[in-house]
């Protein structure tokens, strides 16, 4: 049984062999379940996409070529692309684990400059071989990036493109950022994922909110940090070069 519009519902059989257990997010593209694949037991995260437009299938379509692409057990695998209905369905690896949005917002977890720093590392070592494979993910947000344990996990490549794409994006110069397929954007993100780190911690003196640069008590490496990554100085190109920064910080 389907819920309202498209929306499938918990306990909704997919395909003969996944069976629906919750809704885990939803996106402009598509929406995400939770299931139980029948044959095992196992949980699998299933994508559906939200609608037929091209645009919605091509997204789909580059998402599964690019999860097939990669082997990082830090990123989920993909079992499979299927159509039910004339609609495009991806059945991937569930990862557990709490995003930083659920551990800042939900469960109020403070991370102090060095741990921030040390998160960050984290996430640019599982981040290298993506960029090596030429693969630029285009939404390191905080809802995208989990914490199992010690290990950190990069999810969600519905926005995720090949470096030599050349579609035209019409994109406004703060969107830009964001979104160009370029390595650039994806240390862009990331300036703001510590940005919310930093964050964290922080409370207000004063009503007025002021510029990070003026609230944020941090180190000027920090500062040097972010301050390429957000493109306000000369930006980072590659991520080695993010990496050699992390790495020489004290």
């Amino acid at each position: 049984m389907t819920g309202k519009g498209n929306e499938l519902s918990k306990g909704f059989v997919l395909n003969g062999k996944y069976e629906i257990i919750s809704k885990a997010g939803e996106g402009g593209y598509g929406i995400a379940y939770k299931a139980q694949q029948i044959k095992d037991g196992g949980t699998v995260l299933i994508k559906q996409a939200r609608n037929r437009r091209r645009k919605t299938n091509h997204s789909f379509e580059m998402e599964s070529s690019i999860l097939s692409s990669m082997g990082n057990f830090q990123t989920p695998q993909l079992y499979e692309q299927f159509i039910v209905d004339r609609h495009i369905y991806l059945a991937m690896e569930y990862k557990n684990g709490r995003t930083f949005e659920e551990l800042i917002f939900d469960e109020d977890a403070v991370y102090s400059e060095a741990e921030s720093i040390a998160v960050l590392k984290k996430i640019t070592a599982v981040l290298a071989p993506i960029h090596e494979r030429g693969i630029v993910h285009r939404d390191l947000r905080i809802p995208n990036i989990l914490l199992d344990g010690r290990d950190i996990h990069i999810i969600d490549f519905g926005l995720a493109r090949n470096i030599g794409d050349k579609r035209k994006l019409c994109l406004s110069r703060k969107k830009k950022r964001f979104r160009e397929i370029s390595f650039k954007s994806d240390f862009y993100c990331l300036g703001h994922f510590l940005l919310f780190l930093l964050y964290s911690g922080f409370s207000a003196k004063e009503e007025k909110e002021k510029p990070w640069e003026e609230e944020l008590d941090i180190t000027p490496e920090t500062r040097h940090i972010l301050r390429r990554m957000l493109q306000l100085d000369f930006p980072y190109e590659r991520i080695d070069e993010l990496q050699n920064d992390l790495q020489n910080k004290k």
